[in-house]
């Protein structure tokens, strides 16, 4: 398209920018969860929208949380609705946004929001369980070696998960529910069990 041309559309165009409606449209939804003056309206077979549902946890002990509640599903899902409800704005005749012709990307995008929110939700509460259950297994860990050194007489510095179940310590090697790996550290005469993902507890 020539200079000139696009000079021409430019100003045969309505006054108002459709891309000024989109944002104050999008704070409203996003607000709202729908848009004013109708009740959500359900996506059309031909457009299926619908997440699958998120797995439990304890479903696969080899997935990370992230896999488990398909969160990058949910987020392109997320993403794509927002776009398409973007584009679909751009592309309409008038500036004014028009919220009955809108209703299906409307709708879609509110629902895939929801959906994003609610995987967040569930990784954030899942993680927080898991660090729980780290600090746990550290305990137990705590208490292994406090036997260990009474057996050998003297003060471990260095986690052998291997020569604890040799010694029978432990039937098998205490893990982290994250797949985080221990070590002790020791600082001044004290020693201190540590998770490299979920971080350090003291043991003195």
């Amino acid at each position: 398209m020539s200079t000139r041309a696009a000079m021409a559309q430019t100003r045969d165009r309505p006054e108002g920018s459709p891309f000024r409606w989109v944002g104050l449209f999008l704070v409203l939804v996003w607000c709202t969860g729908c848009w004013p003056g109708d009740e959500e309206v359900p996506v059309t077979p031909e457009q299926p929208t619908a997440t699958p549902p998120p797995v439990a946890v304890e479903a696969s002990d080899t997935l990370s949380i992230f896999d488990q509640y398909r969160f990058q599903e949910t987020h392109q899902e997320f993403q794509k609705s927002y776009l398409d409800l973007v584009e679909d704005i751009q592309n309409q005749p008038t500036a004014k946004v028009d919220v009955q012709e809108r209703r299906t990307s409307i709708s879609r995008y509110t629902r895939s929001r929801k959906n994003y929110e609610e995987v967040l939700k569930k990784i954030s509460e899942a993680k927080k369980e898991e660090r729980l259950k780290c600090f746990a297994t550290m305990k137990s860990l705590i208490r292994g070696i406090l036997f260990f050194d009474q057996k050998t007489k003297k003060k471990t510095s260095r986690y052998d998960p291997e020569r604890l179940v040799k010694e029978g310590i432990f039937t098998t090697p205490p893990t982290c529910p994250s797949g985080g790996k221990y070590s002790i550290i020791s600082r001044d005469g004290r020693r201190f069990f540590h998770c490299d993902i979920h971080g350090t507890l003291r043991q003195n």
